[in-house]
This record gives structure tokens, C-alpha cells and sequence, in this order.
């Protein structure tokens, strides 16, 4: 049956089921699952999240304390697809909607089993992660294979992101669709406004750049180190790590910080890890540093610019995406030298109000956002 109608606050009506399921990896504080939950939590209807690796993640407790569903099944052979299909079974859905781009394959095949009638592909990357080894490589084969015969729609956040997905075959060439993620731009800017208002006044000559990723290789964050050494040598700088940090890149950090150079500069590292704050840190800080080497619509990007907060980005095809609709961009290659990443943080925009009124005026925006994803479960 649907999931049980629930209050997501003590004292409000409760919430009507939407027969939807979300399908991610885990549930953390990554662009994709941020901008989902903000979607689900507008929509006023209660959603069920699956998490396929069987781990749990930092959002799980703040979605079950809305009144949404969180279920653990890791699928990694028949058995478990079989485990899936019965959960969906279980739940009556009416769409399961998995993130994992072309990866989705087998859970495509459980909502095909369990008779689920919308079931969506959505990639968010530009680029395929991980496929490296051949068995990988004839797993994802066998992903595509799935998806394109069984997936009822297929989405990306960006052009670019259908691209890399590689699922832009047969009747998904013309039938696949951009969906970009949106964003609440005005609650943003509030946010950002209480890390401007902590910023001390001693603090206006130093230079204060953020770098925000998830634990991702392809985040590349040693060269964010690298770009901001070569800004601290110059200028009184701090930069801060949101996000977590594995223990190479932690180590790392620590040792570029205390450089005789830097640390007589005055600039020093912060290491924030994982934080519900984000849009305070952007406020807080003068730019943003992108050195991914793949996204398909970085979500935090959209979130500096909603922001006002200007932003140095590696080149790739979502963020130049996003600069054809904003200001505040400044991109690179990531074969540039560092020294030339620093040049450009040195002499980004403070434009803010410009930056977010452009913002404003953007596709980026989270109604929209919603309403195309009502439109795509049938829920409109």
C-alpha cells in the first residue's frame, strides 16, 4: 500500500501519498539528493527513497523526520533485484524515479517486475564514473541495454548530461529530456546573507574562497589546494574545505598550509567537512572554486550565483551551460596553470546583486523545477 499519510511537522495536516520512489546510491549531502529533497518537500506529498548500496547517508534522518520512507536494498545480483521488486511491489508505487543514470539498468528491471508503470532514468553527470575495468565496462553495457527497453522516460539535468550518459540511442534520441535542477534562489540569498553578516571587519583585505565537493575523485580538490597556494603566496587568503575530505587530501592540506610562504602570508586552511550549511559558507566567502573534472549541472555552482557569490570553475560543458543564462563565471581549462586559476580568483567579480539578479532570471529556478518533475510522474 502507499506509504501511510504523515505530518512532516507536529500540528500540520498530513501529507498525501505520491506513489513515488526515489532511487539513489546513498542519501547524502550531494548535489543530486539536495535538489530532490528540496523538489519533494514543495511538492507537499510523501515519496519513499531507496538507497541501493545498503548504507545509510546524512539525509536520512532529516527525510524520515519530514514523514517520508527510507529503505536499504543493495542490489548487486538477481536475488536482490527480485528483493527490490517486491518492495516496490509492496509499496503500490506509480513511478520510481532512480538518479543513477545509465547505471540504472537494474533497478529499471525491479520497477518493470514489481509493474511499476512510470520508470525514470536520470543521469546527472557528464561523463560515466567509474568505468574502468572490463567487467564494469560490460556491466554498464548491460545497464544501457536495460534502460533503453524498459525505461519509460530518460532525463538529464543538462544537455551534456544526456550526452555522456551514452543513452542517447534509438527512440531516446529524440525522446529523452533536460530537466536542469532549481534551486530556492530567494532563500539562498537569506542564507548567504548571515555568513556575510559574520564576516569580520578585519577580514575585508583577505581573500576568502570556498571549495565545496562531496567524496568524489573527480572533484580533484588537490588542485584546488594547489590553485589556492598560489593565491596565498600573493594575498592574505583562506580557503575552505566544505565537504568531506578523504585522508590523502586531508593530509595534503595539512601540509600546504603550514609553507613557510603561506603561513607568513597569513593565509591558512579551514577544513569545514560536511556541513547543512552551505549557502552561509558561500556567503561567507568571495568565490567559489570549481576543479571538477566531470559534472553534469554542479549544483553547487547554481547555489553561489543564487547567492551572489562569484565563481572560478573548471570549463566543462555544464558550467558553460549555466554561464549562457548567468553572470558570475569565470571558467578554465584545467590544463591552465595554477598561477592562471589564481589570477582569476584574484580578480573576480563582486558583483553580487548583479550576479543574483541574473540568477533570478535564469531556468534554474525550483518552481519550475517542480513542476516539470509533477508533470513527468503524472502528478499534474
Amino acid at each position: 500500500m502507499f506509504p501511510q499519510a504523515a505530518s512532516n511537522q507536529i500540528g500540520e495536516l498530513p501529507l498525501p501519498p505520491s506513489g513515488v520512489m526515489h532511487v539513489f546510491s546513498r542519501l547524502g549531502r550531494g548535489g543530486a539528493e539536495l535538489r530532490t529533497w528540496e523538489i519533494v518537500q514543495q511538492t507537499g506529498m510523501l515519496f519513499t527513497f531507496l538507497a541501493v548500496s545498503g548504507e545509510t547517508g546524512s539525509l536520512d534522518q532529516e527525510i524520515r523526520h519530514g514523514g517520508h520512507q527510507v529503505e536499504y536494498v543493495e542490489i548487486k545480483n538477481v536475488r536482490d533485484i527480485w528483493r527490490a521488486a517486491r518492495l516496490m511491489k509492496r509499496s503500490r508505487l506509480r513511478v520510481v524515479h532512480s538518479h543513477l543514470g545509465v547505471a540504472s539498468g537494474p533497478v529499471i528491471l525491479a520497477a518493470w517486475i514489481a509493474r511499476v508503470p512510470i520508470r525514470i532514468a536520470h543521469s546527472r553527470s557528464d561523463a560515466v564514473g567509474g568505468a574502468t575495468s572490463g567487467s564494469r565496462r560490460i556491466y554498464l553495457a548491460f545497464s544501457r541495454l536495460l534502460v533503453s527497453a524498459l525505461a519509460t522516460a530518460v532525463l538529464g539535468v543538462s544537455p551534456a548530461a544526456l550526452e555522456g550518459s551514452g543513452l542517447l540511442r534509438g527512440r531516446w534520441r529524440s525522446r529523452a529530456q533536460v530537466i536542469p535542477n532549481g534551486l530556492d534562489a530567494i532563500a539562498l540569498r537569506k542564507k548567504a546573507q548571515v555568513g556575510r553578516d559574520k564576516r569580520k571587519l578585519d577580514s575585508r583585505d583577505r581573500l576568502v574562497i570556498a571549495n565545496v565537493a562531496r567524496l568524489e575523485r573527480s572533484k580533484n580538490r588537490k588542485r584546488a589546494i594547489d590553485i589556492w597556494a598560489n593565491v596565498a603566496l600573493h594575498r592574505p587568503s583562506t580557503l575552505k574545505l566544505v565537504g568531506p575530505l578523504n585522508e590523502d587530501e586531508a593530509t595534503y592540506a595539512a601540509r600546504i598550509a603550514v609553507d613557510d610562504d603561506i603561513s607568513r602570508m597569513g593565509s591558512n586552511i579551514e577544513i569545514i567537512g560536511e556541513s547543512p550549511k552551505v549557502a552561509e559558507h558561500l556567503g561567507e566567502s568571495d568565490v567559489l572554486l570549481v576543479t571538477s573534472s566531470r559534472e553534469g549541472l554542479p549544483g553547487v555552482v547554481l547555489e553561489a550565483l543564487a547567492c551572489g557569490t562569484p565563481v572560478v570553475s573548471t570549463n566543462l560543458p555544464g558550467v558553460e551551460w549555466i554561464k549562457s543564462y548567468t553572470e558570475g563565471i569565470d571558467s578554465l581549462d584545467l590544463a591552465e596553470s595554477d598561477e592562471t586559476w589564481a589570477k582569476a580568483l584574484l580578480r573576480a567579480s563582486e558583483g553580487r546583486a548583479a550576479i543574483h539578479a541574473s540568477f533570478l532570471k535564469s531556468p534554474f529556478q525550483i518552481s519550475r523545477a517542480v513542476e516539470e518533475h509533477l508533470r513527468v510522474w503524472g502528478l499534474q
